[in-house]
């Protein structure tokens, strides 16, 4: 008979697999469903692998990132990254967009149905993917990265002009809510010079109408994105 393995065994095997096998990837504070670590790569890039538990089916979805983003954990790491479901880019036999995955609907799990031998048989499962499919990911994720021209403009333009005073951040934050965060109705002065700034240089680039509509979204995440403080490793 299957021996049912406790939900409280489940993080303490995670945290060991990553220590053990990719010790350069530390755990950072996340929600008790989500197990995020990560590992600084080059020129700023971050590495991520995050880990979402199914309690009820028995299950693990593994998600790999690279990003700017020191503070990345549940949300799409585009317009400043890239994040895919560790199964899928295995699947698609390690190709991948320069957008990201689009359609998340049907994120494939890996499945251990609550039994402990087979939850430990999909632990390391998981870190031959890792060790195959995510090392692989990492380097294309990165390269596609910084050879994308308009987000690397876009950087470059943020760190000169600088951080957003508390002042600013404080203004830019209330106007978000007050527009109920819809960029097409934000007027922040420090948003829409950059948006402006980006706009130019896509057209400069002759950056492809479909890509020039994440302009928003990637001045946003730019200057939120130097506001961040990095988020210290669980000890």
């Amino acid at each position: 008979m299957a021996q049912k393995i406790s939900s409280m065994k489940i993080k303490p095997a995670i945290v060991e697999l990553i220590k053990k096998d990719y010790s350069e990837f530390c755990l950072i504070p996340s929600s008790s469903l989500f197990y995020a670590f990560r590992c600084p790569a080059d020129r700023s890039l971050f590495n991520y692998i995050k880990f979402q538990r199914d309690g009820q089916a028995g299950a693990l979805a593994v998600d790999i990132a690279t990003t700017y983003d020191p503070n990345w954990n549940l949300y799409p790491a585009n317009p400043i990254g890239l994040d895919y479901p560790l199964v899928t880019f295995k699947n698609q036999g390690g190709n991948i967009s320069a957008e990201g995955l689009i359609h998340r609907a049907l994120e494939p799990w890996y499945v251990y149905g609550n039994d402990e031998n087979k939850f430990l048989e999909v632990l390391n499962l998981i870190s031959d993917d890792i060790a195959k499919w995510g090392t692989l990911f990492f380097k294309k994720a990165a390269k596609i990265i910084e050879a994308d021209e308009l987000l690397q403009y876009g950087l470059r333009f943020v760190r000169e002009k600088g951080l957003l005073s508390t002042k600013e951040l404080t203004s830019l934050e209330k106007e978000r809510k007050a527009t109920k965060f819809l960029l097409s109705e934000l007027k922040n002065e420090r948003f829409c010079e950059l948006k402006e700034h980006l706009t130019r240089r896509a057209e400069t680039l002759k950056t492809p109408a479909k890509q020039r509509q994440r302009i928003p979204s990637l001045a946003l995440s730019l200057l939120l994105l130097e506001q961040n403080h990095d988020v210290k490793c669980a000890t």
